[in-house]
């Protein structure tokens, strides 16, 4: 689940992550009028490829005896419950199972919109100073100093 949210070193792994959601988003959407479910799940645990990054030691399944919050299987009870009948109502959605944590992904949404308009309040198109403007004041709630001198003008 790492790659969903983001990894330095990891821009492979990452993109290939955020495909997969995105094409489970799409896919349900395309899909449902044939009564056809997608969903996904961003697994956790201590993988080989984990291990190797972390450098630790993985487990190999049947030496997991105890609750142990990196067993990679703990992810699967979600793919059992995606399968079964009591998540007929779930489609379009990514689920996050690591250790004991469960967690919904939100996918990519459009945040607070801003329109540019003139004088009058009618559209135009908009101005790179005034969208970093615009950006800096009601977003990131802060002002580039070089827009801040050509204000000071």
């Amino acid at each position: 689940s790492a790659g969903l949210q983001g990894q330095a070193s990891q821009i492979n792994y990452g993109a290939a992550k955020a495909g997969v959601a995105a094409m489970t988003i799409i896919a349900s959407l395309e899909l449902k009028r044939y009564g056809v479910r997608a969903n996904c799940i961003g697994p956790g645990g201590a993988t080989r490829m984990v291990a190797q990054a972390m450098k630790i030691d993985v487990k190999n399944p049947e030496d997991y005896t105890e609750f142990e919050n990196m067993n990679p299987g703990n992810s699967a009870p979600g793919v059992v419950w995606l399968a079964s009948d009591e998540s007929l109502h779930v489609t379009g959605q990514v689920l996050r199972l690591v250790g004991n944590n469960l967690a919904l992904y939100r996918p990519w949404e459009l945040g607070e919109q801003f329109f540019a308009k003139d004088k009058e309040g009618n559209p135009q198109r908009w101005d790179p100073v005034d969208i970093g403007q615009t950006l800096n004041k009601y977003v990131f709630n802060t002002i580039n100093p070089g827009i801040a001198r050509l204000q000071q003008r």
